[in-house]
């Protein structure tokens, strides 16, 4: 994917943004749009998710399944992207030693966290998923990757998921704002 064609998809936020909110009282168009958001929120759009989980007319229920969904499929899609391209992250790495001593610090933070540090930081409202996904992704050594499969990291951003949302609604809630 190119620059230019992530800067447009970026730019054109504000309108799937826009559509979502006009459709918002339709559950049958509103969450399979929720859903491919939540997708592309972890493979590409780095931005916080939280803001399709304010919709009044759908159970809450159905809005934090639908997120944590959309996130297990982009961990999911991210896991295998990860695991592509990460020989070329060490090769690209290793020729400067700034970038290679970067590289090994993820490599220990990832190594030392694990899934449980993963799921920690997917958790935390507003954080932007694409980055720790990608990061775990890459980094995760060929050793992990026989322990840790695809469905584990997709896993991982299901519960994460569920997490995040429960919290920003339950926040939300004691500001007042209910959405049942």
């Amino acid at each position: 994917m190119t620059v230019s064609c992530l800067a447009w998809m970026v730019s054109q936020l504000p309108d799937f943004i826009k559509i979502l909110t006009e459709i918002s009282h339709d559950a049958a168009l509103y969450l399979p749009l929720f859903f491919i958001y939540s997708i592309l929120a972890v493979i590409i759009l780095p931005i916080p998710i939280e803001a399709g989980l304010f919709n009044p007319y759908i159970n809450p229920v159905f809005l934090v399944l639908t997120l944590a969904a959309g996130k297990s499929i982009g961990g999911f899609s991210v896991f295998y992207i990860g695991s592509g391209i990460s020989s070329l992250l060490h090769g690209k790495a290793s020729s400067h030693i700034l970038a290679k001593k970067i590289v090994h610090g993820l490599e220990r933070f990832v190594q030392k966290t694990g899934m449980p540090g993963l799921l920690i930081l997917l958790s935390i409202p507003l954080m932007v998923d694409t980055i720790p996904v990608y990061l775990y992704a890459l980094l995760i050594t060929p050793h992990e990757k026989k322990i840790v499969s695809a469905a584990v990291f997709a896993g991982v951003n299901f519960i994460a998921g569920i997490i995040r949302a429960t919290i920003v609604l339950a926040i939300a809630s004691l500001f007042g704002f209910h959405l049942v």
